[in-house]
Order: C-alpha cells, then sequence, then structure tokens
C-alpha cells in the first residue's frame, strides 16, 4: 500500500507547489519538511544503496559551506536575520535531498508534462482574469491577486497570483512552460499549441517583470521551434496565422493605443527607480562581503534603512546573493553547481539543445532573481533538475530543434 501510493503521489508533488505558493513563508517549511519525511519513509531500504552524482554533491557542498558562513557571522546579526538565515539554510538541504530522490526514483516524464501544462494554463487564465479587470483584487490568506509599486509618482498594479512578489510569476512560467512541451507536442492541436506559447507571455506581461519579458520571448521562440519540427502538419499554416494574431493582440494589450516601440522603452524607463535602487543594493552587498571576508562571506543577509526591511543585502540576485552570502569559495562551488546540472541535463537526454537553451533562459534570469527568495521555487527548481537528470524515469524528452 505504501509503495503504491509513493509510486502514485511522486510525480504529482510538482502540482503540489500551488498550496505550497499560497501560503507563509514558515508554513511552507514545514510542509516541505513533511514532504521530506514521507520521501524518506517511502525510500527507506533503497535510500542508503543511492549514490549521489558531482551536482548533488556540489550543492550538499555549497549548502555546508552556506551553513558555515552563517554560523560565523551571528555573533552582532539581527536576531529576525538569523532565523530567516536558518529557514533559507534549512530548504537548501531539504531541496538537495529533493533533487537526489527525483533523479533516483523511477518517474514518468509524461506526467510531469502533464502537470506541467495545467499549471500554465492555470496562470495563464489567471493573466487574462487580471487583464480583463485590472481593478479586481482577490485575498488568500494574507496573499493578494494583485499587488501595487509606485512607478513616476503613479501607483500601478502588478500581477502577483497569490505569490509573495511578482518576479515569482514569471520564475514560475520559466519553469512550468518548458516542461509542459512533451505533452503539449503529443496531444494538443497545433493551432491551440501556438496559441499556447503565445498565451504563456501573458502572465510575465502582466506582471511586469522585465527580465522576465525579455527572456520570455526568447522562451517561446525556443518552445515555437519545438512545436514547428514536431507537429509539421497541413494543418502547420493555421498554426502559424493563430500564432500572428495572437501575438498581433498581445502588441495591441501593450500599446493600448500607443506605439508599441514607444510603450516598450516606457515600461523600461519608468522604472529607472527601480534599477538605481538594485544596483546601489548590489554595489553595497559586494562592499560589504569584501570588507567583512572575501573567500568566506557575511552568512546572513542583513537589511540597512538605506533599502528598508524587505529588501536585505545580497537580495534580488541569485549570483550577487551567493557572493555576499558564501563569498568567493561559495560562488565558485555554485557557478560549477549550474554547468555541472546543464551538463548533466543535456548529455543525459541525447544532447537535447531545446534543454540546453531552456537552461540558460533560467540561469540568465536568476541573474535579477534569487532562486532561494521563495522556499518553493528552490524545491521546485531542484526537483525539475532531479527529474530532467534521471536516467532510470520512464520518459522520452524529444524536443530536438
Amino acid at each position: 500500500m505504501m509503495v503504491e501510493i509513493g509510486r502514485k503521489v511522486l510525480p504529482y508533488c510538482l502540482f503540489f507547489i500551488w498550496p505550497l505558493a499560497i501560503v507563509p513563508k514558515a508554513l511552507q517549511l514545514l510542509m516541505l519538511s513533511c514532504l521530506l519525511l514521507f520521501f524518506i519513509i517511502y525510500n527507506r531500504k533503497r535510500i542508503l544503496v543511492w549514490k549521489m552524482n558531482v551536482v548533488e554533491m556540489l550543492l550538499l557542498l555549497y549548502c555546508v559551506w552556506y551553513l558555515f558562513s552563517m554560523m560565523l557571522n551571528v555573533p552582532g546579526a539581527q536576531i529576525d536575520r538569523i532565523l530567516a538565515s536558518l529557514n533559507t539554510v534549512a530548504i537548501w538541504f531539504i531541496s538537495v535531498f529533493l533533487c537526489f530522490v527525483y533523479r533516483n526514483t523511477k518517474i514518468d516524464y509524461y506526467v510531469i508534462s502533464r502537470i506541467g501544462f495545467y499549471n500554465i494554463l492555470i496562470i495563464d487564465l489567471l493573466s487574462i482574469i487580471y487583464f480583463i479587470k485590472p481593478g479586481l483584487n482577490l485575498h488568500i490568506g494574507g496573499r493578494t491577486f494583485i499587488g501595487y509599486d509606485w512607478l513616476d509618482g503613479i501607483e500601478t498594479g502588478r500581477f502577483f497570483c497569490f505569490f509573495e512578489y511578482p518576479n515569482l510569476v514569471a520564475a514560475f512560467c520559466l519553469i512550468f512552460f518548458p516542461i509542459s512541451l512533451l505533452f503539449v507536442t503529443r496531444h494538443v492541436p497545433v493551432a491551440f499549441a501556438y496559441l499556447y506559447c503565445v498565451i504563456s507571455l501573458l502572465p510575465i506581461l502582466a506582471a511586469a517583470s522585465r527580465s522576465g519579458v525579455m527572456l520570455g520571448v526568447v522562451m517561446v521562440a525556443v518552445g515555437v521551434s519545438v512545436i514547428r519540427t514536431h507537429r509539421t502538419s497541413t494543418k502547420i499554416s493555421n498554426g502559424v496565422l493563430v500564432l500572428f494574431i495572437s501575438l498581433l493582440m498581445i502588441l495591441l494589450v501593450i500599446a493600448r493605443g500607443k506605439n508599441v516601440g514607444e510603450k516598450i522603452i516606457d515600461i523600461y524607463a519608468s522604472r529607472s527607480g527601480s534599477n538605481n535602487t538594485r544596483f546601489s543594493l548590489y554595489s553595497y552587498s559586494l562592499q560589504k562581503m569584501l570588507d567583512v571576508s572575501p573567500f568566506i562571506g557575511c552568512g546572513i543577509k542583513e537589511t540597512i534603512p538605506e533599502f528598508g526591511p524587505a529588501v536585505p543585502l545580497g537580495s534580488h540576485s541569485t549570483y550577487i546573493g551567493a557572493l555576499y552570502k558564501t563569498g568567493i569559495i561559495g560562488f565558485l562551488i555554485l557557478i560549477m553547481c549550474l554547468i555541472y546540472i546543464v551538463k548533466t541535463m543535456y548529455l543525459n537526454n541525447k544532447n537535447n539543445v531545446p534543454i540546453l537553451l531552456f537552461s540558460i533562459i533560467f540561469f540568465c534570469f536568476l541573474i535579477f532573481e534569487d532562486i532561494d527568495g521563495a522556499d518553493w521555487l528552490l524545491a521546485l527548481v531542484l526537483s525539475v533538475v532531479g527529474c530532467v537528470s534521471n536516467d532510470t524515469s520512464s520518459k522520452e524528452i524529444c524536443l530536438e530543434t
């Protein structure tokens, strides 16, 4: 009975992200801890014979180094920041174990792909509601459907989708869209497949994530190329027509009566204050790391009055954050992890070019986003790494361009 439950539940844990993503961070840690406990119980007879690969060993080494750096910097640190850092370190260890489990457990990748497809459809539908009813703001347990920030003195709405902050919407799409393509290329009519690619940009546009929009366009282009390769048929012209009509509709939504080029420039220019704050934060974080300990790092994300309590040092960039928290040594370990992740997924899937491209797109996104900014995000990313790196699964990732 336990074996049967584990076999059926394991692939669907990625779908667990929706209830996980809308609860408070402390509850996310509890839920992920319970998930970890379940995996340990389910795999208790096999886990001791499983072997870690290079990626998992490097990730574990990074976790240990992060914990070491944090412990060295506890004296004099703010209590709330110590607790936040403990939460982050714990999530790193849990996420590494999830990666380990997914890589060593036989799974059906097609099931994971179908889950990814449904997840994208759900967030697409929610973003369409946002565009149709921009003033509609729903609340679930303290989370909001729409959030607001100030651009050029004007309060502007952004699509939060009940997540902690809007850039998580872009991260969600950049992860689940590539996963969904196996299902899309096999079971979705070609015209709808092209439409699906285009509307997958809507949540990112609604969230007004600048880096997300640029990388989302590249993501969709790769997705269209994959579908075009696998769904060559007499309906291809209809699919292309739907694609261009959909693109036109999106551009009209963006423009709202203005020149499209001017509107795109306005989006980036209007957030010049945000750009200045972000790069000032990067500069201050790196200087603090160099002053405290260049090789070990500062360990704990502190807050200072200049940036406010919601923007700790070492945030808003995975790579700057790694340098700040773990110093040059931890940063090099993390970079080696990412290189081996890309190499493992690429070679483990018959030199699959789209997987390589999607990986690069997401790691570029991390230049301006924390991979551990939300507990569920880190757990999701490393779970996906484990799935795609799994060489024992009944999967067939045929996405060659």
